[in-house]
C-alpha cells in the first residue's frame, strides 16, 4: 500500500496509506511481520547513491527529484528506503511496535501505532482499564465486550420501557387534568408545575391535552431536573404561542420559542415558572 503521509507525535505516530480497505488480519500481520523483525536484531545501513543507482535498486518508494543524491536506509534483507531522518543501528533497538487504531481518511486509511517504551505504556494503561472495567461488571477482562453489550441491550430495553411509561402517564394524566379543568371563555386552560419532570415530558403531556379536545391551552412548567416551560394550544386558536414564549421566557432570564400551537423555552430558574404561568393564562385572547 503507498504512503501518503506520515506523522511523529509526542502520543503516537500514524501512517496514512493510500488504500481502498485496510482488514483486521491485515494489521494484525503487519504488526507480527514488524515485531519479527525487531525480535531479529537486523542490522540498519546507511549508505549514498546517485538518483539513477537507486533506480536501480529497488527502492520502496523512489523521492521526487530534488537532489541528485540520496540517503538509502537499508534493513538487512528486508527493506530498502529513501529517508534522511534518524534512524536505529539494529532493529532490536526499536524494541516493539503496537498498531492502535484505524480510521478512513481523505486519501486512504490512517494506521496510529506505538513503539518502545511507549507501547508498553501504552498496554499497561490500557490493561488497567480493561481490569477496572471488568472488575465493574463482576467479570473477566476478556468478557467485557461481551457483557458490554447484554447492558447496553438492558438500557436499551429499559428506555423503551420507560418511554411507554411516559406515554401512558401523559395520557392518563392528560385525561385527569381536563376533567378536572372547568371551561371559561369557551376553552379549557391548564396550568400545571411540575417538580420532577422534564421538557420531553411536558411536550409530551402538551401534546396528549391539545389533541383530546379542541379548546385547549396547556401551559406547562418543571422546575427540575432543569426548569422549562411549555406553551400549546389545539389547532384553530387565536393565540400566538412561540411569541407568548418568547416574552414570558424573556422575563425569566432564559430563552425560547416555537409555533402559534406549540412553543418551548428554558430559564435561569424555576422560582417564578408557577406565577409566570399564571400571567399568561390571564392574558390569553
Amino acid at each position: 500500500m503507498p504512503t501518503v503521509s506520515f506523522h511523529m507525535g509526542d502520543d503516537y505516530c500514524s501512517i496514512d496509506l493510500e488504500t481502498a480497505s485496510i482488514s483486521k488480519d491485515q494489521i494484525e500481520q503487519a504488526e507480527r511481520l514488524a515485531n519479527e523483525i525487531i525480535l531479529e536484531n537486523r542490522a540498519v545501513a546507511i549508505r549514498f547513491v546517485t538518483r539513477e543507482e537507486a533506480s536501480k535498486l529497488g527502492l520502496r518508494k523512489l523521492p521526487p527529484a530534488e537532489r541528485d543524491e540520496l540517503r538509502l536506509i537499508e534493513i538487512h534483507d528486508f527493506d530498502l528506503s529513501a529517508c534522511g531522518g534518524t534512524h536505529v543501528n539494529q532493529t532490536g533497538q526499536i524494541g516493539c511496535v503496537m498498531l492502535r487504531k484505524t480510521e478512513k481518511v481523505r486519501q486512504g486509511w490512517r494506521v496510529e501505532f506505538v513503539a518502545g517504551q511507549r507501547a508498553v505504556a501504552t498496554a499497561r494503561l490500557d490493561f488497567t482499564t480493561l481490569t477496572e472495567t471488568a472488575g465493574l461488571f463482576s467479570a473477566h477482562i476478556y468478557d467485557v465486550p461481551q457483557q458490554a453489550r447484554k447492558s447496553l441491550d438492558e438500557i436499551r430495553s429499559l428506555r423503551k420501557q420507560k418511554e411507554q411509561s411516559l406515554e401512558e402517564l401523559a395520557d392518563a394524566q392528560a385525561v385527569a387534568l381536563l376533567a378536572a379543568t372547568g371551561e371559561s371563555g369557551g376553552r379549557k386552560v391548564v396550568v400545571r408545575t411540575f417538580s420532577d419532570r422534564d421538557m420531553n415530558f411536558l411536550k409530551l403531556l402538551a401534546q396528549r391535552l391539545t389533541r383530546l379536545a379542541p379548546n385547549v391551552v396547556a401551559l406547562l412548567g418543571t422546575t427540575s431536573p432543569q426548569p422549562s416551560v411549555v406553551f400549546a394550544q389545539s389547532a384553530g386558536q387565536a393565540n400566538d404561542m412561540g411569541a407568548l414564549m418568547k416574552e414570558t421566557v424573556a422575563k425569566l432570564g432564559g430563552r425560547g420559542g416555537g409555533s402559534n400551537d406549540m412553543a418551548q423555552g428554558g430559564v435561569a430558574n424555576g422560582d417564578g415558572i408557577d406565577a409566570a404561568l399564571q400571567e399568561v393564562a390571564a392574558a390569553l385572547k
